[in-house]
C-alpha cells in the first residue's frame, strides 16, 4: 500500500494530520483496487 499512498512513505512531504483522514485514503484506496473505480458524490458532478 506504500506504493499507492505517498502519506505512508514518509512524514515529512506528505502526511494524514488526523488517523481520521488516514482511514479514509485507506479506504479510498481499496476500493479503487477492487473495482478500479472512484466513488464521486452525485453533488460534484454537475
Amino acid at each position: 500500500m506504500r506504493h499507492y499512498l505517498a502519506r505512508l512513505h514518509r512524514q515529512t512531504l506528505c502526511y494524514s494530520k488526523s488517523i481520521e483522514m488516514l482511514k479514509h485514503s485507506i479506504r479510498l484506496l481499496i476500493h479503487y483496487l477492487r473495482f478500479w473505480d472512484v466513488p464521486v458524490p452525485p453533488s460534484l458532478i454537475t
